[in-house]
């Protein structure tokens, strides 16, 4: 037996071992892919909700400040004139054109997928010398203006609606983003 323990050099003392079995080695190795695993998918779930917060902030300037430039314009007219679509003052127009106390006018438009005003002169069909209201990082979806007439010592109300989203659209789904923005504001210089 002394011969055999002395080939294959078999120690009882198992006290003096030094290193790891195989499968010792295996379940580090495992625990520790695991381990990677959660703190990576972790990771990438705080740079794709940090993306999207990013965009969706982006979304909400453009929108907002969009928003308060039409309500000031808006406010300060006297009057709802002719637009480049021949209305006056009524529901669903894609553009309003508005007259100044002081005789001049502005016409505010969806046009292009932007939201565009341009003092004087009416939009039109081109974008021409419009102002936009968006960064080129947003696009319009969609946008309304409904006019309802104040009548005899009223003023005119206008209701407006605008959906804005990014501009450079993932084609997954659940990475597209968007907000809708609406407003009232009534005539204050009639």
């Amino acid at each position: 037996m002394d011969i055999y323990r002395q080939i294959f050099r078999i120690n009882k003392n198992t006290d003096n071992q030094a290193g790891l079995s195989l499968i010792e080695t295996l379940m580090a190795l495992g625990i520790m892919v695991l381990v990677l695993t959660v703190i990576i998918s972790s990771f990438l779930a705080v740079l794709v909700s940090s993306a999207k917060a990013r965009i969706l902030k982006e979304i909400e300037e453009d929108g907002k400040y969009a928003q308060r430039i039409i309500e000031q314009k808006i406010r300060s007219a006297s009057a709802i004139v002719e637009n480049s679509d021949s209305q006056t003052c009524q529901p669903d127009m894609n553009y309003l054109n508005m007259r100044y106390p002081d005789g001049s006018k502005t016409e505010v438009g969806c046009l292009e997928g932007l939201i565009v005003y341009r003092d004087g002169d009416l939009i039109g069909s081109t974008a021409d010398n419009a102002i936009s209201l968006v960064s080129p990082k947003v696009l319009l979806v969609s946008c309304d203006f409904n006019c309802i007439p104040g009548g005899f010592e009223a003023p005119d109300h206008v209701n407006f609606s605008f959906t804005l989203r990014q501009a450079q659209a993932s084609t997954r789904v659940e990475e597209q983003m968007q907000m809708d923005f609406q407003s009232t504001v009534t005539l204050r210089n009639f």
